[in-house]
């Protein structure tokens, strides 16, 4: 196995939380479902035809139209956002840890990215949980998946990243207390 990945620290991602959320995408995606089968059943007996003052052109209309329509929007885009939401990141390897050397980040869209100590300016605490503020954040974006990098250039562009108990378990702080002692080191 690579030297990188001997940790002496570490945070394992909330996967309670992340099952929860992918269920409820799951729930929204079999309800949208639901709504194209009942707009599709009461299609011939609630929909009607109406002409348009532009060029008369006949529009469909009803209430079963409405609800078949919504329901295939959000159904495609929720069914797009679920292995969106799944490949974020390596569900098994760490949210975060610490080497020799680096830090290890694994969530909100980084996903297996080791940031040398030195690239990290400072760690503060902040209303529910940590800022991580980084010197430079392309060596952070380079190392992502093509579909992330213009998602994970918006989030850091303020250089920094926001580390809370929603995405990491474990004890936050004293992770927090050891990555300060390390990059005080450095």
């Amino acid at each position: 196995m690579d030297s990188q990945f001997f940790f002496t620290a570490e945070l394992p991602s909330n996967t309670p939380r992340a099952r929860k959320s992918f269920i409820t995408v799951i729930i929204l995606i079999v309800l949208c479902g639901l709504g194209i089968c009942i707009g599709k059943c009461f299609w011939h007996d609630y929909t009607y035809y109406l002409y348009t003052r532009e060029g008369n052109l006949p529009v469909i209309s009803g209430w079963p139209v409405v609800l078949y329509s919504w329901s295939c929007i959000f159904g495609v885009c929720l069914s797009l956002i679920l292995p969106f939401m799944y490949f974020m990141q390596d569900w098994k390897k760490p949210a975060l840890a610490l080497n020799a050397t680096e830090l290890f980040i694994n969530q909100q869209m980084i996903k297996n990215t080791f940031v040398p100590y030195t690239n990290i300016q400072e760690v503060r605490p902040s209303l529910d949980g940590y800022l991580i503020k980084f010197k430079e954040v392309e060596p952070i974006i380079s190392q992502q998946f093509f579909m992330f990098k213009p998602l994970l250039k918006s989030n850091l562009a303020s250089r920094q990243l926001y580390v809370n108990k929603l995405y990491t378990a474990g004890d936050l702080p004293s992770f927090m207390q050891q990555l300060s002692s390390k990059i005080k080191s450095e």
